[in-house]
């Protein structure tokens, strides 16, 4: 964490070089790579012309994802998170300060979109926080533009067996949760 004299320490999620050099720290342990959970969003935007492009980052923590996307030619970011983050404001601030920024925001609260306005909507490290991912993705459809792409990336575990639900593993329940597994054709619409 990151000591400035009169105030109290951020917790920072991101590892962010800002400008001067000054590094975040992150979430992650030394001995794990800063940031290493968003390499497949990177390398995803690395390949998009994202000129004229309207993008939505949802449940942006400190911005990392939404600050890459001016980088790959946005014409509009909006960064947005279930609660204000003061980490996010002052990496904005140094690196990104065209990037909206909408706090706090439910993905629910997207619902009654009428006309969809994103070209592109990055939701990464969210899915595994909502009891119905089927609806999210619906939401998340409808407030794509035609041909606009959806960028998704979630926790996962890789044994099955581990598999309990962590809110009824604190109860004293061990019951396994099931994940919901669709088609493809259930998920484009």
């Amino acid at each position: 964490m990151i000591d400035h004299v009169g105030e109290p320490a951020e917790k920072w999620f991101h590892a962010l070089r800002l400008p001067g050099g000054e590094v975040t720290p992150g979430r992650f342990p030394p001995h794990r790579p800063p940031s290493y959970t968003l390499y497949g969003e990177f390398a995803f935007l690395a390949r998009l012309d994202l000129r004229r492009a309207g993008c939505l980052d949802i449940g942006t923590m400190d911005g990392l994802g939404a600050f890459a996307m001016p980088e790959a030619g946005a014409a509009r970011v909006r960064a947005t998170d279930i609660a204000p983050r003061p980490t996010f404001e002052r990496a904005r601030a140094a690196l990104a300060p065209r990037v909206e920024y909408e706090t706090p925001v439910s993905i629910s609260d997207m619902g009654a979109v009428v006309t969809p306005a994103w070209d592109l909507i990055a939701c990464c490290g969210v899915l595994h926080h909502v009891f119905d991912p089927l609806t999210v993705l619906a939401t998340l459809h409808r407030n794509l533009r035609e041909g606009g792409l959806l960028l998704l990336e979630t926790q996962y575990l890789p044994v099955e067996s581990r598999g309990t639900c962590p809110s009824r593993r604190r109860s004293g329940m061990r019951e396994r949760c099931r994940p919901t597994l669709s088609s493809a054709p259930v998920v484009r619409r």
